[in-house]
């Protein structure tokens, strides 16, 4: 696995309760859940993103 570089990736590392959405997402994602929405404050704007497993990353 390819460790994620982007700002906002590290962004989702830095915040405990988005690195902990996310991680609970890798731990037990499946094809039949539908992926959770991970909320992120960044300069006092609030993203939402859903995280997706992709083949390969480049």
């Amino acid at each position: 696995m390819k460790a994620l570089k982007s700002d906002l990736a590290k962004k989702v590392m830095a915040d405990p309760k988005a690195r902990e959405q996310l991680r609970r997402f890798l731990v037990t994602r499946s094809g039949r859940a539908p992926a959770p929405v991970i909320e992120l404050s960044v300069e006092g704007k609030l993203l939402r993103f859903t995280p997706k497993v992709v083949a390969k990353a480049s």
